[in-house]
């Protein structure tokens, strides 16, 4: 099951690819307006979405951090054929990812837009025990400004905690890879 809005998206173009990264909870349209800036200069645009995204919440209650790397590596072999040149590019959670897989995929260069690189909160060392007794936690009150931009956006309304740990993990395998990124880096 897909849901409106949450779908990935593939835009032709030149030679030189992007591969957007959407971040945590969300979906690949929070990077289309990205990917058709790109497409309008000529590049090949792929916007993917990250396992347990874009579908049902309890779907990113079932993933690890793994599952999202490997959609990154899916996106990756679908946009290679087409491509001499792949540049990594990722929001939030997919910068964290595209910082991840710039340590080992032979990329031209990355864009890592707002990634964390460690979430200080003292609830963190208690997420195991705390996710078997609360599956969820609230986001709080979203902080939008422009109501047309959130219309068409997609993101679950909650958090699930077993997602949140894999976050954690996710957080902990970048920092370890950073030291190997060889790339340019913006």
């Amino acid at each position: 099951m897909f849901v409106k809005n949450a779908e990935c998206f593939y835009i032709p173009g030149s030679r030189t690819g992007c591969l957007l990264i959407h971040g945590f909870t969300g979906a690949p349209t929070e990077m289309r307006p990205l990917g058709e800036y790109l497409a309008g200069r000529g590049y090949s645009v792929l916007g993917v979405r990250l396992a347990g995204h874009g579908t049902r919440i309890e779907d990113l209650d079932r993933v690890t951090w793994g599952d999202w790397s490997n959609s990154v590596l899916d996106g990756w072999h679908l946009l290679q054929p087409q491509t001499d040149r792949i540049f990594l590019i990722g929001l939030s959670m997919g910068g964290v990812l595209t910082l991840y897989h710039a340590s080992f995929l032979p990329i031209q260069g990355l864009v890592s837009m707002s990634a964390p690189f460690q979430i200080h909160d003292p609830r963190l060392k208690v997420l195991p025990l705390l996710s078997r007794l609360f599956p969820y936690v609230d986001k709080g009150e979203s902080d939008w400004q422009d109501e047309d931009a959130v219309e068409d956006h997609f993101s679950y309304d909650r958090y699930p905690t077993k997602a949140l740990l894999q976050l954690t993990r996710l957080l902990e395998a970048m920092r370890e890879s950073l030291p190997k990124i060889t790339a340019p880096a913006l």
